[in-house]
């Protein structure tokens, strides 16, 4: 029958070779059987989860070939000892003839690039170390590995035997991973998201550490991204004389055609340059959105203010990611800093004042006829939506902010912040605190009282069914400066105001 090294193993032994890698094989392990014989090994990977792609089998006998071929195992090679190959594994499993298994295991960790190897071994080799294969074998156990003599384990097999077996486990690992770049230890160091909590442009220090890092990171990309290209065409040049060309990029879409140059080398540089120029032209404009988010500065202004912003950003992103330009940013935000202030508490002012009469009054200080301020309570029409479905009786019915007005709310809160020096992110807004009232209605049954009332972080909330809100300033020395605030970006001049 076949050969007489032909030990098909034990179900309860090769589920005691599967059992730590029950995991690894779930999560799409590539598997290696070096004997695979008739696919026992294999085919118990597969109750494990392991599919078809992820099984591989080598196999000297020619009948046990056809056996694997037929169970549509993929025989990647037939003598194992003289086995080579590009193929990565992540784990080897494997019932070597015991006769020889040091030499096919010592194999197994030579084509190994990182991974794991389970292999049943004639315990002799482990006890009896008195050539030079099994000192070696014996040092790359102490050192990456354990041993576990698991006795006549093939007695009651399917073709018995009487052998002594030890279980070897080895793991390898690479210093450098596979695929995966390492950064080199540079003095100036790599940016990797240290200022995600936002800079302190008050800061020389951590505006200086910032520019500088995502000035080096920028210049990394540039030279990461030419040692792609190069890299791409040597793999072109090496695949196009057996397959033809291989290798696309997405940023090969930026290329021209340039048909008219003539010169083929000249066409292919031409269209390098643009595709790399294309590349970076990317990367920059994404540089530029990550020094406009780490500032923050979206978060502080107004929604008209933003749009006027995001135009400035579409021109920001043309400029060279140098740190020039960068201080020149941070100066541009330093310098106008209250006048963005002004600008956002004057917007808001303006939206306040409008929404009802009610809302204004005129001081008497002031030198214009047409000098208003906001009173203490605002009122705020079309803000709340309401319906009764699903309601029924006295039950209060549903409430929610109408969804065309939560960014004014949102930019009420924001100016709001910038007065009182409270960061957005730490208050209880307008909006939360409706939304929170809204939940609790929705518990409310018939008969039971309900308020409609609630308090923000700056302004006492009630709402009304016809869709109005009311607010009133809970700090009244808020809202003189905010007056006050709007009085100034308005150019008024008040008199004891």
């Amino acid at each position: 029958m076949f050969n007489a090294e032909f030990f098909p193993t034990p179900p309860d032994v090769a589920e005691r070779l599967f059992e730590p890698y029950r995991e690894k094989i779930q999560n799409g392990a590539l598997i290696l059987d070096p004997s695979a014989g008739a696919g026992d090994l294999l085919r118990f990977a597969s109750r494990y989860g392991a599919k078809e792609t992820q099984l591989f089998a080598v196999e000297v006998e020619p009948d046990l070939t056809a056996i694997l071929r037929q169970k549509k195992f993929r025989v990647i090679g037939s003598d194992f000892l003289r086995f080579e190959s590009q193929y990565l594994f992540d784990l080897i499993v494997m019932n070597p003839p015991f006769s020889n298994g040091d030499d096919h295991l010592l194999q197994a960790w030579e084509i190994l690039r990182e991974g794991d190897i389970a292999c049943l071994l004639n315990a002799e080799t482990i006890k009896n170390p008195y050539t030079d294969k099994r000192r070696l074998l014996s040092n790359l156990i102490q050192k990456h590995g354990t041993v576990e003599f698991i006795g006549q384990a093939f007695k009651r097999a399917q073709r018995p035997t009487d052998v002594e077996v030890a279980l070897v486990r080895l793991s390898k690992t690479q210093e450098r991973p596979l695929f995966e770049f390492v950064p080199p230890d540079q003095k100036r160091r790599v940016y990797s998201g240290q200022f995600d909590e936002g800079v302190d442009l008050g800061s020389q220090v951590a505006k200086t550490d910032l520019i500088e890092a995502l000035v080096h990171t920028f210049q990394q990309v540039g030279d990461a991204y030419e040692n792609f290209m190069v890299a791409r065409e040597k793999l072109n040049f090496y695949v196009s004389s057996l397959t033809g060309p291989y290798f696309k990029f997405k940023a090969e879409d930026a290329r021209p055609s340039l048909s008219h140059i003539r010169d083929e080398r000249q066409r292919a540089r031409a269209q390098n340059m643009a595709e790399y120029n294309a590349f970076m032209d990317a990367i920059k404009f994404s540089s530029w959105q990550r020094v406009f988010d780490l500032t923050k500065i979206r978060e502080v202004l107004t929604a008209s203010l933003r749009e006027e912003f995001n135009k400035y950003q579409q021109e920001a992103g043309s400029l060279e990611f140098s740190e020039t330009n960068i201080w020149a940013f941070f100066e541009m935000l330093i310098n106008n800093r209250g006048d963005n202030m002004r600008k956002c508490v004057v917007e808001v002012f303006d939206r306040l004042t409008s929404y009802d009469e009610k809302n204004k009054v005129h001081p008497e200080g002031w030198k214009t006829n047409s000098a208003y301020k906001v009173n203490q309570k605002v009122i705020l029409p079309y803000f709340i939506e309401f319906n009764t479905w699903g309601r029924s009786g006295s039950a209060p019915g549903n409430y929610s902010t109408r969804y065309q007005t939560v960014d004014r709310l949102r930019d009420i809160d924001r100016v709001m912040c910038m007065l009182s020096g409270k960061p957005m992110n730490e208050i209880l807004t307008i909006e939360d605190a409706l939304t929170r009232r809204f939940q609790d209605l929705k518990t409310i049954q018939p008969g039971d009282d309900y308020s409609n009332e609630v308090d923000s972080e700056f302004f006492s909330l009630k709402f009304w069914k016809k869709g109005t809100l009311h607010m009133t300033f809970r700090d009244p020395f808020l809202w003189r400066e905010f007056n006050l605030q709007a009085a100034k970006g308005k150019n008024w001049l008040g008199d004891g105001e």
